[in-house]
């Protein structure tokens, strides 16, 4: 996770990816793999898994989150913004949220958006999603299970 702060983002997808191959299906490493992969402008890759963590976790508000972000790189506001409602009606606590609702209400053609689009590496808050992975790295404990 390191590697996600420091901002190689190559070496943290890679890593996101080492760790699905250990905790296959584990909604925090697919949401992390999904917002590096996002910041690298790989969409199909970031668009496939949060998919798949919206799959195993239908309730999990981080996956609806980068859902959000994912439609809102591409373009698709009204669709971004279905999902971070989404977040707002799961997680009423999040604060980062309100933001991106702003973001999303304004449009893809936005400058915000905009400048962000233009952007190699956009700004996106991982802190907390890293403590998270690093503090299910050292415990060896699921975190999200799927759902059976």
């Amino acid at each position: 996770m390191s590697q996600l702060r420091s901002g190689n983002l190559e070496m943290a997808a890679k890593l996101c990816d080492l760790n699905l191959k250990k905790y296959p299906g584990d909604g925090n490493f697919l949401c992390l793999s999904a917002k590096a992969n996002l910041a690298l402008r790989k969409l199909s890759v970031a668009e496939s898994r949060v998919e798949e963590a919206l799959r195993l976790y239908p309730d999990f508000p981080l996956a609806h989150e980068t859902l959000g972000d994912v439609l809102l790189v591409k373009g698709q506001a009204k669709q971004a913004l279905t999902a971070y409602e989404t977040v707002m009606r799961l997680d009423p606590a999040n604060v980062r949220i309100h933001e991106k609702i702003e973001h999303a209400k304004a449009g893809p053609q936005s400058d915000a958006i905009k400048q962000k689009a233009n952007v190699a590496v956009p700004a996106m808050p991982f802190q907390a999603e890293m403590r998270k992975a690093q503090e299910y790295e050292k415990s060896g404990e699921a975190i999200c299970k799927p759902r059976r």
